[in-house]
């Protein structure tokens, strides 16, 4: 679920431990404000551009809701960029394959290899405990 649309998340994270079973799972995808491109390209950040986006936090807060509400974060990673242009005199096709790659990769082989503050989005696997 994406969280940042939601106007109560806190609340949101709150329903979804209390019908989990035991061992259940909870995948948090939200805009990362830790994203390095956040600060590059300012208002023109990805996450900024969405009008829903109405509940971004920090990606330390986010985890402390998760275990404030018995959810034990499993995977913590990034979907890496995918909003080029990032550099100007490389043309933006080419962007959108070299720095999607890796997001893709990790896509397609199941891994998690791109650092939280390392992308656009923050996506967490918690576990109920």
């Amino acid at each position: 679920m994406w969280f940042e649309h939601l106007s109560y998340p806190d609340q949101a994270i709150a329903e979804r431990s209390r019908v989990l079973k035991s061992g259940g799972s909870l995948v948090l995808a939200t805009s990362n404000l830790s994203s390095p491109m956040r600060l590059r390209k300012k208002a023109n950040w990805i996450g900024y551009k969405d009008p829903i986006h109405t509940s971004m936090k920090p990606p330390e807060e986010w985890l402390t809701s998760l275990r404030a509400h018995a959810l034990q974060p499993r995977r913590v990673f990034s979907d890496g960029f995918r909003d080029p242009s990032y550099i100007p005199l490389v043309p933006t096709t080419l962007q959108k394959l070299l720095i999607g790659l890796p997001g893709g990769l990790q896509a397609i082989l199941g891994w998690s290899i791109i650092p939280p503050r390392m992308g656009e989005s923050l996506i967490i696997l918690a576990v109920k405990s």
